[in-house]
């Protein structure tokens, strides 16, 4: 049996909020609906009976007394039980006041199940509904009176599957940007957002930065580009139409915004669309509204085994890993020299779904890299290839492993996700290499250490990579520890781990977007000159590494080098280890003044001793300096490119991206992009 009344109305009856259907439903065996979307909001509560709904490649089993929204464009199914086939009312409805009903109440497309022991209510609401469906101003009236009723039913008792796992912030991230989604077309502003939210500009512009790595203005500017590009490439609107379309009332502001975001004019952008030199299927909106969701915990993990079952046709054996990313605080190109690092690991990383095969064949595929398809191999064809791109990296390891008496028996798919920028000088190579050996050793069970997996991972990137990198990336990666930086000695790899407080600071990362690659920058150079001038040393003096001495031994000897850059190289080696032990010490002494000028110092000397910042970082870090709360700021990595870091007071975090970012886009020529990091843990097994 079925009972249902499709209700439609004519545009001027139309409010903010109002009922386009309803009805009641007993459903036969193993009965479906979709995939499919709706044009409006549906919502379904189980009267009697189970079935399965499955949203965004998630699935529910729910049975009486569940409910499920599904959310207008949204693809989704449901389908029946075959032992128990349920029976279940449903509403849709649609308005200006719909969404953020919906959120207050808690239900999104990240939680669209809920619970309610108010079934007869509920019914009795459904049921009024149905019988008054004839047109005319007092069923409408009724009907959606009665839709009110319904919803404030499910928001006096509901309860929202996983609504415990969603933190507060995401939730309310969650809901600016349906607002934004919205109301984007509108000249609204990030005031407008904060209002709808209900809390101040201040505390929304942290909760985007820790959820999404950007501001909210970010946000909403770079989705209005990304709309304004769909109409571009899909549409003859003139550009000034374009930018009305996108909240835009003046095109000039509307074009400098979108050359801010691509680095391109509106015109430019839709004359290189018609001659296919932009490829058309890039989907920026999909990607940065994900974000939010692959932040962390089951929903995450839900996404990318379904990821994994589409790439390589199940999920039957798969189990996901995570190994973090790394910023140096202090300490830049000491890790080879034999001298001291201070870096910390990220809660930003590399997050892997991979399961063993029968056979030797090894399959990856990266979600970073989608166009490059699965890249196959073998173990027995172990061997960098240019045509390998980054799968180089996991390769490297599993040869590592097996040359270091831990064969690999069998070969295995391996699907990965960062969210580290490439070639940012983050470390996204060595947090793959981590990665690839801590599922390694989970799956065939090697007797190795979490330090182990960092020396094997520095091996594969020196002997099968070919670049000579120290340990410092692979160890604050294997070994990182929340809100706590490492300070390594790499010359015999002791340690201690040390607190970081900030007190009313925070660490900001800006990106360059000068990509790098260690292996075709100079990195290997600066390591062949330091290597050199020790030798140099060495005929005159026993020196074991340049972390061996203090500023006035190498003062002393310095002359046996014999070459101005070569000691230039050698001075930053010796300066740069002795400024980090005194870093270490003002942090646990709390001087985080003198943290900041140890770090400025740092940037000086890897700009004129060592050599390796460019315009890029030095603009960055120029101009940083210039901003009133800035502790401190230097480049960080390898240099060539890549990032900066900076220490800056809470309140000075919104002027200093807007200050150091116009300034760094009208010198450079393109944009750069701000992060704000937190310290994390190092790899993991999700749960």
């Amino acid at each position: 049996m079925e009972r249902a009344y499709k209700l439609e109305f004519a545009g001027e009856r139309a409010g903010s909020l109002y009922v386009s259907c309803c009805g009641l439903s007993k459903t036969e065996p193993l009965h479906s609906f979709g995939p499919a979307q709706k044009p409006y909001y549906l919502i379904h509560y189980i009267l009697r009976g189970k079935g399965r709904f499955s949203l965004r490649n998630k699935e529910f089993q729910l049975s009486s007394g569940n409910g499920f929204l599904i959310p207008p464009e949204e693809l989704s199914f449901y389908q029946a039980d075959e032992k128990e086939p349920w029976t279940y009312i449903w509403v849709g409805f649609q308005g200006e006041m719909a969404e953020r009903i919906l959120q207050n109440i808690g239900l999104t497309v990240v939680n669209p199940v809920f619970c309610s022991d108010h079934s007869e209510e509920l019914y009795q609401a459904v049921k009024d509904m149905m019988e008054h469906n004839t047109y005319g101003i007092s069923n409408d009236l009724r009907r959606n009176g009665q839709l009110q009723v319904f919803l404030s039913v499910i928001a006096d008792g509901v309860t929202t599957q996983e609504h415990g796992e969603v933190d507060r912030a995401d939730h309310y991230v969650e809901r600016a940007i349906a607002y934004i989604r919205s109301n984007y077309c509108n000249p609204i502003r990030v005031t407008d957002v904060a209002d709808y939210v209900c809390v101040n500009r201040s505390y929304l512009y942290t909760l985007f930065k820790n959820a999404l790595g950007m501001s909210p203005q970010q946000f909403l500017t770079n989705y209005r580009v990304h709309k304004a590009m769909e109409l571009l490439r899909t549409t003859e609107l003139p550009v000034e139409s374009i930018a009305l379309s996108c909240g835009y009332t003046d095109p000039l502001v509307f074009t400098k915004a979108f050359k801010h975001v691509k680095r391109i004019s509106p015109s430019g952008y839709r004359k290189e669309v018609r001659t296919g030199e932009i490829n058309k299927n890039q989907d920026y909106l999909k990607q940065i509204e994900g974000t939010l969701l692959l932040k962390g915990g089951t929903m995450m993990k839900e996404q990318l085994l379904a990821k994994f079952g589409e790439v390589f046709g199940s999920t039957e054996g798969a189990a996901v890993y995570f190994a973090p990313g790394r910023v140096n605080l202090i300490g830049e190109h000491t890790d080879y020299n034999g001298g001291h690092v201070f870096p910390c690991a990220l809660t930003i990383g590399t997050y892997g779904v991979a399961r063993v095969r029968k056979d030797n064949m090894l399959q990856f595929y990266s979600m970073n890299f989608e166009q490059l398809g699965v890249i196959g191999s073998s173990l027995e064809d172990l061997k960098p290839e240019k045509e390998a791109d980054w799968t180089n990296y996991p390769k490297g390891v599993i040869w590592a492993f097996d040359k270091k008496g831990y064969p690999v028996t069998s070969g295995m798919d391996l699907l990965l996700y960062g969210n580290i920028p490439n070639g940012s000088g983050l470390s996204s190579s060595a947090s793959v290499e981590v990665l690839t050996g801590f599922i390694l050793r989970d799956f065939f069970g090697f007797d190795v250490t979490n330090q182990d997996l960092a020396l094997i991972g520095q091996y594969s990137e020196n002997n099968f990579n070919g670049v000579n990198c120290g340990i410092m990336d692979q160890f604050a990666i294997a070994m990182g520890k929340k809100d706590h930086a490492i300070f390594l000695d790499t010359a015999d790899l002791s340690y201690t781990y040390a607190p970081i407080h900030l007190s009313g600071a925070k660490i900001v990362i800006a990106c360059s977007n000068k990509k790098r690659g260690l292996g075709d920058s100079k990195y290997n150079e600066r390591r062949s000159e330091c290597e050199e001038a020790l030798r140099r040393v060495q005929k005159v003096k026993k020196v074991e590494n340049w972390g061996a001495l203090t500023e006035a031994e190498f003062e002393e000897i310095k002359g046996a080098i014999g070459d101005e850059v070569l000691e230039r190289r050698a001075k930053h080696a010796v300066y740069e280890n002795q400024r980090t032990i005194k870093a270490v010490a003002a942090l646990q002494n709390n001087d985080i003044t003198l943290f900041g000028e140890l770090m400025n110092a740092s940037h000086v000397s890897l700009r004129d001793d060592y050599e390796v910042t460019g315009i890029e970082l030095d603009t960055l870090v120029e101009e940083a300096w210039k901003v009133p709360g800035v502790i401190g700021s230097r480049m960080t990595g390898a240099g060539f490119g890549g990032c900066t870091i900076s220490i800056v007071r809470d309140e000075a975090i919104e002027e200093f991206i807007k200050q150091v970012g116009e300034a760094y886009e009208k010198k450079i020529g393109y944009a750069a992009d701000f992060y704000v990091v937190e310290i994390g843990d190092g790899p993991c097994k999700l749960k």
